[in-house]
């Protein structure tokens, strides 16, 4: 997926961080969703997705509940 220009030039600004702050969160990051937990104690598992400003959500195969290490 290619971005416009505007695009590039505020994410370039991120491309090396030597610190995480709230400005750079909320620029990068447009919401952050906890789903319900699934399992008890020791087991459970909660999904947290996170929907980036420029891609929305970004699926990541590695992160599924069957692809963890408990």
């Amino acid at each position: 997926m290619r971005l416009p220009k505007w695009h590039d030039f505020r994410i370039s600004k991120y491309t090396e961080l030597p610190e995480l702050t709230v400005e750079i969160v909320n620029e990068l990051i447009d919401k952050i969703v906890i789903q319900k937990p699934i399992g008890t104690k020791h087991n459970r598992i909660i999904q947290i997705d996170i929907y980036y400003n420029f891609i929305r959500k970004l699926n990541n195969e590695k992160s599924k509940p069957d692809k963890l290490t408990r």
